[in-house]
């Protein structure tokens, strides 16, 4: 039952290889219409599904029973501060490995801006094994993420809208976007990877007001890249009319959809947060 599930979506491990190699897995994956890696088939679908509705059981399941479990600060803490210093790391190998993958490249061949606009958000990056790798990467991680809400919930905190929504959708956000390997994926990518550098710090005990705010500016600019971007690329792509619209749809019209929701909802937790401080 699992071995079909997995098969359309290539492991970490599949992936290492490749970049070891310095090769693609492109090589054995058929590609999917807009030049992704993996077509976006009912069992790759499923599986991102059967994650979803466990996250969403395991709220269920902590609601239900109010369970806690002394544990569950101190691994939150530490899993803060391994998760800012490794989206440093990440941040990093992903930056370069987008760039090989021609993120920039009308940029870097001095073309007009018309043709850097069109090109940036009509063109997919170039099949490669680091970006390829980096983008499965930040797709898995939505998984792990996943710990954020198994701790806060079982230390007895509150989980608040934004957060379980938030925890919720992530895994099919980076499954759209490692599916179709858009530059305004890649480019939402690089944004929230750098916003969980501060995020997690800040969680992970390097509080303070100053902390605060540089986690609320990158926080809406993040989700200001990805509705930006994915607007541009929603236009850019219905204008060109080389591509199917249900494919434009899901690759441009749901990470800004996503990103428009974790918005609404981002300015709705900061607004109950006033409400709160006002109160006390």
């Amino acid at each position: 039952l699992v071995r079909p599930l997995l098969h359309p979506l290539p492991t970490p491990l599949h992936l290492v290889r490749a970049r070891a190699l310095n090769t693609s897995h492109h090589e054995s994956i058929p590609l999917n219409p807009l030049g992704g890696c993996v077509k976006p088939t009912m069992a790759s679908l499923a599986l991102v599904g059967i994650a979803t509705a466990s996250f969403v059981l395991f709220q269920v399941w902590l609601q239900l029973t109010k369970a806690t479990w002394s544990w569950a600060p101190r691994l939150a803490f530490l899993n803060n501060v391994f998760y800012s210093v490794a989206n440093v790391v990440f941040f990093v190998y992903a930056l370069k490995s987008f760039a090989d993958a021609g993120l920039w490249e009308e940029i870097k061949a001095g073309r007009s801006w018309g043709v850097i606009l069109e090109n940036m958000f009509t063109k997919p990056l170039k099949p490669h094994a680091s970006a390829d790798f980096a983008l499965a990467i930040y797709m898995y991680s939505k998984v792990w993420e996943f710990q954020d809400l198994i701790y806060v919930g079982l230390m007895g905190a509150p989980l608040n809208l934004h957060f379980r929504v938030h925890h919720v959708l992530t895994l099919s956000l980076g499954y759209v976007m490692f599916v179709f390997r858009t530059r305004s994926g890649a480019l939402f990518c690089l944004a929230n990877v750098f916003t969980h550098v501060f995020l997690y710090a800040y969680f992970g005990g390097a509080r303070g007001p100053l902390m605060h705010s540089i986690v609320r500016l990158c926080g809406h600019l993040q989700l200001f890249v990805g509705i930006g971007f994915s607007m541009m690329g929603l236009c850019f792509k219905l204008r060109s009319g080389s591509l199917k619209t249900v494919d434009i749809a899901v690759s441009e019209g749901y990470p800004l959809f996503m990103s428009t929701v974790f918005l609404i909802l981002l300015r709705m937790e900061i607004a109950e947060e006033r409400k709160k401080s006002k109160r006390d």
